[in-house]
Formats: structure tokens, sequence, C-alpha cells
């Protein structure tokens, strides 16, 4: 794997995992259980200057901004891990900011069909965007989130991805990421005089400075809802911004795309083991399908390269590479890069 380059970033925002936690704490068990009404508030510019918030607020404020939606365990795991009562401590701290009008809150029942517990589910609330729009007046129009269930799970295990590598990183030593959600790596280019529209799920900068060493991503998380199709469009958006040159203003070198994939399974009651099993290999099915169809869309004389994982091995840096003109995938892991 090619080692990569300083990132020129253009972009107003983003979420740094030096901001979070140095140590994972146990792990405890979570309740849909929660209060509906909440004080009201008349949210302004100078209710907001008055809230006591600590660093990690703003921190997690910064990070709904860009991923959209996060549990209370990737909250805990994120942001709590030095508290001996970690979970405890999240759940005071976000239900008090819920009642600031910081965060909103809904409980969410569809990730046990990725395997993972049911649990509330937190996004920006109207303090939470107006606190980001002091920095990003535009953006704020846009990062209201109101879409649907299947919208909110996709994004959750983005921040699943982004729990797993932070750790990850911390165990291999010097390593931490930049992440930039949809919006902000979205881009509109023109390409035989065409203008094109491309929205990868977000852009996420792996960086050692020790070794130095950064690696930038393009990221395309799969559910396994989508029809195979959409990657093949995809790869001929790719293909497209890498032929038009857009890209050179903003990066030294092409980023990596990275296709991080995990399926749903239909689930009664606690995962086990014999689901997890299960739910692995219908992801290598996928991913062995998505492939098929980035290669048949594919112009691998380009010289840009493509990742796949699935989710439990993503978080760990593991990978498969389908690289320039090659027909066949290679097992990589990022944090290997520049040894």
């Amino acid at each position: 794997m090619a080692e990569g380059k300083e990132v020129v970033l253009d972009r107003m925002g983003g979420f740094s995992s030096t901001a979070t936690g140095r140590s994972p704490a146990p792990r405890g068990s979570h309740s849909l259980r929660h209060k509906t009404e909440r004080p009201h508030a008349d949210v302004t510019p100078d209710y907001v200057q008055s809230l006591s918030l600590r660093g990690a607020d703003r921190e997690l404020v910064r990070y709904l901004g860009e991923v959209g939606y996060a549990t209370t365990e990737q909250v805990r795991q994120l942001f709590y891990p030095l508290h001996k009562q970690s979970l405890k401590a999240a759940r005071q701290r976000l239900t008090q900011l819920w009642e600031w009008h910081l965060l909103d809150r809904v409980p969410c029942t569809g990730l046990e069909k990725y395997g993972l517990q049911p649990q509330l589910v937190y996004s920006l609330g109207k303090a939470g965007n107006l606190m980001l729009a002091e920095s990003d007046a535009e953006g704020a129009k846009l990062r209201k989130r109101r879409g649907t269930t299947m919208l909110m799970l996709h994004n959750l295990l983005i921040g699943e991805w982004l729990v797993g590598l932070g750790q990850t990183g911390r165990e291999q030593g010097g390593w931490d990421y930049q992440f930039f959600g949809e919006r902000g790596t979205a881009v509109q280019f023109e390409h035989h005089e065409r203008r094109i529209k491309m929205r990868p799920d977000g852009l996420l900068v792996l960086n050692n400075e020790v070794a130095d060493v950064e690696i930038p991503l393009f990221i395309e998380m799969d559910t396994s809802m989508r029809e195979l199709d959409h990657f093949r469009i995809k790869t001929a958006q790719y293909n497209a911004y890498f032929a038009s040159r857009a890209w050179v203003p903003r990066f030294e070198v092409f980023p990596y795309v990275a296709v991080i994939a995990w399926s749903a399974l239909a689930q009664d009651g606690r995962e086990s083991d014999a689901a997890n099993k299960k739910r692995q290999e219908l992801t290598n099915l996928r991913i062995e399908r998505i492939a098929s169809k980035v290669k048949g869309a594919g112009k691998w004389t380009q010289g840009y390269t493509w990742l796949f994982a699935r989710l439990d091995q993503a978080k760990r840096g593991n990978f498969y590479m389908l690289a320039p003109e090659a027909s066949e995938l290679v097992k990589v892991n990022l944090f290997n890069t520049g040894n």
C-alpha cells in the first residue's frame, strides 16, 4: 500500500479522534427508558453562551455535526472511557445536554439487526445546531437531519467503525484520525462537459505524526439495503472524479475508496455467536458482489485503489485491496502502511 501524503482540506469542521478518551472501559447494560418532556427554553445565541459546557460536550457537538447520530454506548466509548463509572457518567451528562436542548434523542430498536444493543440515539438539538452555526452558518442550514431510520442506522454503523478504529489506533501507538461527514465531503465537478455531484459517506484522514504517514480514505458504508448496481454508479463517479483532476487542489494523492459492509440479519433477542457468524458470512458474500460491480465498471489503468472490509475487520484496519490493473483482492492493514 502506497504511503499517503499531506491532504489539503478546504472544509470547515471535521471531528478529530485526538479529542476522545485514551483507554476503553468495561461495557455496561443499556436501557431504552427515558424522559420525553424537558424544560422549555428560548434557544438564542445568548442562551447557548450561558450554558456551562465542558470540552467533551463541545467535541460531542462537533462529532454529531459530522456523523449525525450516536448511541449512548458510542458516546461512552468516545468521550467517557476514563470515568470509573463511564456508562453512568455518559447517561447523566447526555440527559443534561438533552434538557438544555443541545441534543435531541430517540429510542432506536433497529440496531439489533446489525448485532448492536437497542439503546437511545442522540443527534443535534436546536442549541447544538446554533452552536455550530457560529463557525459555519451555511452548513447549519443543512446539518439538521430529518432522515429515515435507515439513514440513522447507516450513520450509526459509521460511528461503530470510528470508535473501533480509534481504539485500534491507540493500541498501535501514535495513530489518530480526522473525519468529515457526507456534507463536508461532497463535491461537484465537471468531466466531459458534464457536471457531476458525488457524495461519499465521509472522508477519513488517518495519520501518524511520528511515522510521517497520512492516509486519506473516501468512505462508503454498505448496510446491505441498497441494490448492488448502486456501486456501479458510484464507481463511474469516482472514475470521473479521478480523471477530471478536480481533486488535485484538495489532495496530493487520490484517496483510497474504502467500502465497509455489514449485513442486516433478522434477530430475536440477544446477539449469539451463531448469528454473528451468519452475519459475517452474508457480509463476505456481499463484499464479493460489490467488488465484482466495481471491477466491472472500473478502469484499472487510472491509478487509484479500492478497499473492502466487513465492519468488524475495518475496526482493526484490515481491508482487501483492489489496486489499479489488478484482478485479485489482496489483504492489507492500514496501520502497517509506511512500516
